[in-house]
């Protein structure tokens, strides 16, 4: 296997679907403090924002002196929104060392993106809900320990997103659970999104490299196998990933998270599984 690399390699064709350019939609990013993670307080993403782009002039636009009108781009009714929860590789971080450097070109903020570039809609909108650290997992999410805040049938109560994308498996083990556990909190998941009346969406978690997380395999697959038996939509990541043959010179020294090239990937992984469901929205 390759050698971890940094993040700054370009992609390579034709292991690696070239990106889409990029949106207009702006995301805000991180504040500039650096943030600490420890496992009992989580780092918190903060939530993509996308501002209105503007049409180029096009060569027999009018002279400088004569008013140009900008045609708005048409929104959704009503809005919809996207619910991304996940962990630190979701939520953006490139890198651990010496603190978390979390890139405002994350996973969420591509599939924004990458939706109103496809409907030409700016009433569709991706919040990053995920959060980096040991106690990033699905048990403490159901529970509300994750540091986003009350237990998860709370805030999917309060939520406003159609659909709930879960992208969990990379630290779920790091809290002691069992596959079991996880089969167990899974079904959990499933019967809150549910009981909120949205859209459950399971997305796996990209591979790491060598013995960095000899577990995560199993997590995969347990979370393959309840999507199939629950007829929940998956979002393939690792197979995809792992045959990439440059997927390790795009994740950062500890081979634990992806740059903003594998991110794009990842995003348009998400886009096949989630734009036929954003289709169905807007045609109400």
């Amino acid at each position: 296997m390759a050698a971890c690399g940094g993040g700054s390699k370009p992609v390579t064709a034709p292991d690696l679907v070239a990106a889409s350019p990029k949106s207009s939609a702006q995301v805000v990013a991180p504040a500039s403090a650096p943030v600490t993670e420890t496992a009992s307080a989580p780092v918190a993403a903060s939530a993509p924002a996308s501002t209105e782009a503007i049409a180029p002039v096009s060569a027999s636009a009018p002279a400088a002196s004569d008013p140009i009108v900008v045609a708005p781009a048409p929104a959704s009714t009503p809005v919809i929104i996207i619910d991304a929860r996940g962990d630190g590789a979701l939520m953006g971080i490139t890198s651990e060392s010496p603190f978390p450097t979390i890139t405002p070109q994350s996973e969420p903020a591509d599939l924004q993106a990458a939706l109103q570039r496809q409907f030409q809609d700016l009433g569709i909108s991706v919040s990053n809900d995920a959060s980096g650290g040991t106690a990033s997992s699905l048990g403490n999410e159901l529970d509300g320990m994750d540091g986003m805040g009350p237990p998860l049938p709370q805030r999917l109560a309060a939520s406003t997103a159609a659909i709930e994308i879960e992208q969990r498996g990379s630290t779920d083990m790091l809290g002691g659970e069992s596959i079991s556990d996880y089969q167990g909190y899974l079904a959990q998941w499933l019967q809150a999104v549910k009981a909120a009346g949205k859209i459950a969406i399971l997305e796996e978690p990209g591979p790491q490299c060598g013995n960095v997380n000899p577990q995560l395999p199993a997590y995969v697959a347990a979370m393959d196998d309840f999507a199939k038996v629950n007829n929940v939509p998956l979002i393939a990541q690792y197979q995809p990933i792992l045959a990439l043959s440059d997927w390790t010179a795009h994740m950062d020294a500890s081979c634990q998270f992806p740059d903003t090239a594998l991110n794009q990937f990842k995003a348009q992984q998400e886009l096949a599984v989630i734009a036929p469901l954003v289709q169905n929205l807007i045609k109400g």
